[in-house]
């Protein structure tokens, strides 16, 4: 009796053993699905980061390219500006060369003024003689 009652307690660790492999091996696969999911998911939050890095690294690119045309853009202000600055020291130099002319000019008109005043003065002077000679004579 003994031997059957060792029998029966081996066949029921056994079975025991064998409910406990089933369910280890359950829990095993739902570890691995899990665990696959997690991967498929990872491999995913990857393939997004590369996405997202893909799309950074267009975003410098174009940084990058607006960069350049804003320091061409910038280049071209200053060859202007220098232009402009050019511009308005060759119309200061013309303009001081105008009023040095002008200022002869007016210098010249004076001393014509003063001279013609200076003729008219001595004319009227004839003149007062002339008549002077012609009233006289009469």
């Amino acid at each position: 009796m003994e031997q059957h009652e060792l029998n029966a307690v081996l066949s029921a660790l056994e079975l025991h053993s064998k409910k406990i492999d089933e369910r280890f091996d359950s829990l095993e696969k739902r570890f691995d699905s899990r665990m696959d999911g997690l991967e498929n998911r990872m491999a995913g939050l990857e393939n997004r980061m590369d996405g997202l890095e893909n799309r950074m690294a267009g975003l410098e690119n174009r940084m990058d390219g607006l960069e350049n045309r804003m320091a061409g853009l910038e280049n071209r202000m200053d060859k202007l500006e220098t232009r402009v600055e050019n511009l308005e020291n060759k119309m200061d130099e013309r303009f001081e060369r105008l009023e040095k002319k002008f200022d002869g000019l007016r210098v010249e008109f004076r001393e014509t003024q003063e001279t013609v005043d200076y003729l008219a003065s001595k004319n009227i002077q004839h003149e007062k003689k002339l008549r002077s000679i012609v009233v006289k004579e009469d």
